[in-house]
């Protein structure tokens, strides 16, 4: 994609602005497609549309950082098409809506309806005070969830712990992002206590727009809240909320300018683990078994009584034996008287 072209003052400094109003934009989303910038040197007149190869500047952002700023801001869950903060401000935006319907409700009833609304939609379904018997006019996941998922910010910075300009702008988006999860939580237990309320007039007290509101909490979460009253709005603790959060990831993938042509750093894959095979167990010693006395049959009985058989059997033959002999010397003895 061209930026078109750039004028160079007489000072030798340029100042190009590129935006989705200009010439030459596609529409594509330039941090969930891109991760090179570079500034080439063009003949005049150019009647060739491509760049050409002389490269005056460039800068490429490291390919382990940028993918957790497309977490952030473009893509998360993988091909949702829809980043971390970019869901966390729509979903601030469907709390505040409610926020502010029950505090433009006539009925106790519809203002602990649409109290249970924006419960729903901070806490999301996983929520301890999720209530299914309510609609829920958010994704389901809730403000909390996305809040809590601003840590893909010191995710790239730790896969790239060389970039200090990704390293700053992510402690930002993690502290704006802890920021939003607590004025959620305000929002949320302000909520329930309005809940409870039975006095129309109390209740809306409560709701808001007033200070310490649920309204208010909420806005300080979209919004930011200027703690040192300073008339700015920081992304530091107390201050950032989820639009600060945003810029600050947008801030995370800024093209840093240097001489040439950019070197893209490819990313280090990490190794697979090796498997290691399962050790063979050593089989432990088994006690022999009597054999069986016939097929099939297991062996029972104690294991004398063959033995004894065998005795009875021998004193048998023993005992026949004798008995023949006697037999012959009794027909002799007849024989000779």
């Amino acid at each position: 994609m061209s930026v078109g072209i750039m004028t160079v003052a007489i000072d030798g400094s340029i100042s190009h602005t590129f935006g989705s109003a200009s010439e030459g934009y596609t529409g594509e989303n330039l941090i969930a497609g891109f991760n090179t910038f570079v500034i080439t040197v063009e003949s005049v007149p150019d009647d060739d549309p491509g760049s050409s190869s002389n490269v005056a500047f460039g800068y490429s952002v490291p390919l382990d950082g940028i993918a957790h700023i497309r977490h952030l801001l473009s893509d998360w869950p993988s091909g949702s098409g829809v980043g971390i903060i970019t869901n966390l401000e729509a979903q601030l935006d469907i709390a505040i809506q409610h926020a502010e319907l029950a505090a433009a409700s006539d009925t106790i009833e519809d203002v602990r309806n649409h109290m249970h609304h924006v419960i729903n939609v901070i806490e999301g379904a996983e929520g301890a005070n999720y209530d299914a018997s309510f609609s829920d006019p958010g994704d389901g996941n809730g403000v909390i969830v996305p809040a809590q998922d601003s840590k893909h910010g010191p995710f790239a910075a730790t896969a790239v712990p060389d970039d200090t300009v990704i390293g700053e702008h992510a402690l930002l988006v993690e502290a704006s992002g802890a920021n939003v999860e607590n004025w959620a939580n305000e929002a949320r237990d302000i909520a329930l206590n309005v809940i409870g309320e039975s006095n129309l007039q109390l209740a809306k007290i409560f709701v808001g727009p007033g200070g310490e509101t649920v309204v208010s909490t909420l806005i300080a979460a979209r919004n930011g809240f200027d703690a040192d009253g300073d008339g700015t709005v920081g992304s530091g603790a107390g201050e950032g909320g989820a639009n600060q959060a945003y810029v600050e990831a947008q801030l995370m993938a800024t093209y840093t300018l240097a001489p040439g042509t950019p070197v893209q750093v490819v990313p280090t894959p990490t190794p697979e683990p090796t498997a290691e095979p399962t050790p063979e167990p050593t089989p432990e010693p088994v006690a022999s078994v009597p054999q069986p006395t016939a097929p099939g049959l297991p062996g029972v009985g104690d294991d004398s009584v063959p033995i004894a058989a065998q005795l009875a059997l021998l004193a048998a033959v023993v005992l026949l034996g004798t008995g023949g002999i006697f037999m012959v010397r009794g027909r002799r003895s007849k024989k000779s008287i």
